[in-house]
């Protein structure tokens, strides 16, 4: 991407499909985020969840919501886990790293959470899909750039 692109309202994108990984990855991978929150005095917490039970539908879902606020909630194949306390406003780099049962938490290249996946697919993945924001829950985030890629 070449622009910012602001998340706001119900607003889901998602690139299925698309995003091809090398063979040489096998089943781990990282989805690394430029974002900011647009609300810094309340600015809400970030999901991010990740879908790994089977090699046709993997995909990391990026999601910015409201209640907690600096917390970063991980999700993997339906079980979730809250960690925080983090300075979201000022925190640029978010990265999510799947390493094998392992879905990792960097915030600006630092190591900050894990949590245990069940279920993991023992597949190599050949594509993931990506998806920012939910048709569900209001948004309010602005994303510089994203990357995928293999560790």
């Amino acid at each position: 991407m070449n622009e910012k692109l602001a998340v706001t309202g119900t607003s889901l994108l998602e690139l299925k499909n698309k995003v091809n990984i090398p063979t040489t990855c096998h089943n781990d991978f990282a989805v690394k985020y430029t974002v900011q929150t647009n609300t810094p005095d309340v600015p809400g917490s970030y999901m991010i969840s990740l879908r790994d039970a089977s090699p046709d539908s993997t995909g990391v879902n990026f999601t910015h919501m409201y209640g907690q606020n600096n917390k970063i909630i991980l999700q993997c194949n339906g079980f979730q886990e809250t960690f925080g306390d983090f300075d979201l406003k000022n925190i640029n780099n978010v990265e999510v790293r799947k390493e094998g049962i392992l879905f990792n938490l960097y915030l600006d290249n630092k190591a900050s959470a894990s949590l245990t996946c069940t279920n993991v697919t023992p597949f190599p993945i050949t594509k993931v899909d990506l998806a920012l924001g939910s048709a569900i829950m209001n948004q309010n985030f602005t994303l510089d750039d994203i990357s995928l890629y293999c560790q």
